[in-house]
């Protein structure tokens, strides 16, 4: 068991310092590729592949959640505000705000929106 950790610990700093060793150098990066545009026709390449959610499972969360029509709007005011779209998110919280007065923050973004606007 010594031996085996005396050669771990030996490859562990073998790695480290390799790269240090008198006389070597790392190999210069390679100049970064210049970005090519998309074709017309070409999907945008992602990151992470797109993988749509399946609709029952998307049910099944609304059925979890029972959003009411003060969320929807909340959020779909928020979305609007987030998207720099203000005169629309404030026309959302005023009627949210004249059907849901105590509904989360509502009268506060009314506030800021208009103090903004």
């Amino acid at each position: 068991m010594q031996l085996l950790n005396r050669r771990l610990a030996a490859l562990a700093l073998a790695a480290v310092l390799d790269p240090f060793q008198a006389g070597a150098q790392a190999p210069a990066p390679a100049p970064p590729a210049a970005p090519k545009a998309p074709a017309a026709e070409e999907a945008p390449r992602l990151d992470v592949p797109y993988v749509p959610t399946p609709q029952a499972v998307v049910d099944e969360m609304l059925k979890l959640a029972k959003p009411t029509r003060s969320d929807l709007l909340y959020d779909l005011g928020c979305l609007l505000a987030d998207t720099g779209e203000t005169e629309r998110a404030l026309a959302v919280f005023l009627e949210l705000q004249a059907d849901a007065p105590g509904h989360r923050d509502v009268s506060d973004r009314v506030e800021r929106l208009t103090q903004g606007a």
